[in-house]
């Protein structure tokens, strides 16, 4: 099993600047790569720290990327907006969501909160294996990039 970034970053932090220059390396091109590198590390020692935990991953330092790119800055959302409570309160008032899906929405609106698989599941009183698998890889996309 692959640790998490978060995971990655706590055991060699300088491995940050590597997977940073390889992302900025896919999104620009390896002359530019240097540069939005450098920026991209200044932003996240800025605006994230060192004990950032990186909820979703590879995926969430590319959007880091990208945003730095674009806007100069990464501000990630750390709650999951108000419409996403919204929807999956009203689908469980409702009773639309099948048992599998409540645990699977609620797994993941957690693990977006805490960044963890470790706190999510002390949290939940889950064992982590079953967060893992009832993490729903689009939804957490979805709340990462605020689309929800």
């Amino acid at each position: 099993m692959t640790p998490s970034l978060r995971e990655q970053l706590r055991e060699s932090p300088e491995e940050l600047r590597h997977l940073v220059r390889f992302v900025s390396e896919r999104v620009i091109g390896p002359d530019e790569a240097g540069e939005l590198t450098d920026e991209v590390l200044q932003c996240v020692a800025d605006d994230l720290g060192p004990d950032y935990p990186w909820p979703g991953n590879v995926r969430e330092l590319e959007q880091c990327v990208r945003n730095d790119l674009v806007r100069r800055r990464y501000q990630p959302s750390r709650q999951p907006d108000s419409d996403a409570i919204d929807a999956f309160t009203r689908a469980v008032r409702a009773g639309d969501l099948t048992a599998k899906s409540l645990l699977a929405h609620y797994c993941t609106l957690v693990y977006h909160q805490t960044g963890s698989y470790q706190e999510t599941d002390r949290r939940l009183e889950l064992n982590r294996r079953t967060v893992k698998r009832n993490v729903d890889a689009a939804l957490l996309e979805r709340l990462i990039s605020g689309s929800v």
